[in-house]
């Protein structure tokens, strides 16, 4: 395989996840909402796209006003709930070490399996995003459809 052919690695926080099932374009700034745009097209296009799951800032962060030198500064309501812990909570749910590159489809047929409406309220309390409603929305239609898809 030449390195034209060879597939890139997209890196996303495990939380991001849950985050793009219900995606709306709504975001930081127009950059941040065209690179999630960006990134969820390539996810439909293409359900092999592999992803390295991590607990650090990943290619979605790219545009975060929290991005500040590449480390997550956001301040959430709660210590205990910050990004990086949503992170690891989603991984130790999915079972999934963090830096594992696996293909979404496997990342969202593991969602599918193993996380419920009560873990995601639990583990988005703090989200900024959560009153939207859009995310929950996107695991009721992934739960409740046959087929993996977001």
């Amino acid at each position: 395989m030449s390195s034209k052919d060879k597939k890139v690695v997209i890196k996303f926080r495990a939380h991001h996840l849950l985050c793009i099932l219900g995606f709306q374009g709504v975001g930081y700034s127009k950059k941040f909402i065209v690179n999630m745009e960006n990134i969820i097209e390539v996810f439909r296009a293409d359900g092999s796209s592999e992803v390295g799951l991590i607990h650090q800032c990943d290619d979605v962060c790219k545009y975060c006003p929290h991005n500040i030198g590449g480390r997550c500064q956001k301040k959430n309501s709660s210590a205990k709930n910050s990004p990086t812990i949503m992170d690891l909570k989603l991984l130790e749910r999915l079972e999934i070490v963090s830096g594992a590159i696996i293909r979404i489809s496997e990342a969202m047929s593991l969602i599918k399996e193993r996380v419920d409406l009560n873990f995601m309220r639990n583990m988005c309390k703090d989200c900024e995003w959560k009153s939207l409603g859009s995310c929950e929305e996107g695991l009721k239609r992934l739960l409740s459809s046959e087929k993996v898809s977001f």
